[in-house]
């Protein structure tokens, strides 16, 4: 089960989210202050920290922000703030890292927001009162689009989202963590990453059973002809130059993914 950290100051509205997550995942709950942050990052050692960035003192926040991206940069972290807010602590929300909700924020549509970044299956439901809410991806096809660029990765999911169920990555450890959870159809991936990059990424894959056989078309920003036949010798289902055409990039997946349905079909 998926582990995620609230930074909250206890408000009725944090409690219906609490709840409501807390049926699909293990939440636990944290004071915003900076001990015991650090003190609850090492004991539970969350998949994702949500933060309500109008709980607590904004140099108390930013403390914590800083702690994050310094010691937990695969972590990454939903903040739910004002405008004004977002706009003081800009540095970090604009980094892959971090992903910024506006206020007001339905605890639904924040439930929602964390089931799609841990890539679950969009067929689960859950009660709110008497409304229950589903996620309209049933049967469709899973993608994993793994980028460290977050304006790549949210143009992608755009791209993809409306014909197939879509889980986003900023870092191959983070893209491993939720293939574990659930196996994508296709990936997309980067292929200039720092620390693990395309190619090493794509050599852990065809070194492992369970995933060796996933097609993965690599996205890369170089048109250099000598880049392009290395990239090439990794024999990738295809690879499409920055920034992705919408187009071409629909049209790739759907060759890729209805010949994987005959195939399944025929066997």
């Amino acid at each position: 089960m998926n582990k995620i950290l609230m930074i909250e100051n206890d408000s009725e509205e944090w409690n219906q989210t609490y709840e409501l997550l807390n049926e699909k995942f293990s939440v636990k709950k944290c004071s915003p202050g900076v001990d015991v942050f650090s003190g609850m990052m090492k004991v539970t050692a969350p998949d994702l920290v949500l933060c309500d960035l109008t709980s607590g003192d904004m140099s108390v926040m930013a403390r914590i922000f800083s702690i994050l991206r310094k010691y937990y940069t695969p972590i990454p972290v939903m903040v739910i703030s004002n405008e004004f807010q977002a706009k003081e602590f800009e540095k970090y929300l604009v980094t892959v890292q971090f992903e910024h909700i506006k206020l007001p924020a339905e605890p639904k549509a924040i439930f929602k927001r964390c089931c799609e970044r841990f890539g679950l299956s969009p067929s689960e439901t859950t009660l709110i009162g008497n409304e229950e809410t589903k996620f309209d991806t049933w049967g469709r096809k899973h993608i994993l689009i793994v980028d460290d660029n977050a304006v790549v990765l949210r143009n992608m999911k755009s791209i993809l989202q409306d014909k197939y169920s879509v889980a986003v990555a900023t870092s191959v450890e983070l893209a491993m963590r939720l293939m574990a959870k659930k196996k994508p159809d296709l990936i997309f991936l980067d292929y200039d990453m720092p620390v693990v990059d395309g190619m090493m990424a794509m050599q852990l894959l065809q070194a492992q059973e369970d995933y060796k056989d996933i097609p993965v078309i690599f996205l890369t920003g170089v048109s250099d002809a000598k880049y392009v036949q290395d990239v090439l010798r990794m024999r990738p289902a295809g690879y499409f130059l920055k920034p992705p055409v919408p187009d071409k990039i629909l049209e790739a997946a759907s060759n890729i993914l209805e010949k994987s349905s005959f195939d399944e079909e025929d066997n």
